[in-house]
């Protein structure tokens, strides 16, 4: 990807934790050294009013939200990956829990 081959889309599921953790996992994701991004945030089912929130007070292009209103409630990550990738318009997909963190140049050195 260092090459600018295409664009990364990292999809972080949201699993009902902390806004903390979320949140942490986004920063982490905006630092990249690899700017040409898109981050989505999917939760599992319903929609989840605090992690809209937390995507919306990063204002960030780069940063969505997606409910997963096709499979509502707990489905798990096959249903969260696939409304990632359905959304995603990137080459390269990267699953992230919200609970993860990635190194600055993770995406620059895949």
């Amino acid at each position: 990807m260092g090459s600018g081959a295409g664009n990364a889309k990292p999809g972080a599921k949201h699993y009902r934790g902390t806004p903390h953790e979320i949140r942490r996992c986004l920063n982490s994701v905006v630092r990249q050294s690899y700017g040409n991004l898109e981050q989505i945030v999917a939760s599992d089912g319903t929609e989840e009013p605090a992690a809209r929130e937390i995507v919306e007070r990063f204002n960030d292009r780069r940063i969505t939200y997606q409910p997963t209103k096709i499979h509502p409630g707990d489905w798990g990550n096959g249903v969260r990956q696939e409304v990632v990738s359905k959304f995603a318009n990137g080459k390269y997909l990267v699953f992230l829990d919200d609970d993860n963190i990635i190194f600055p140049t993770y995406l620059e050195k895949c």
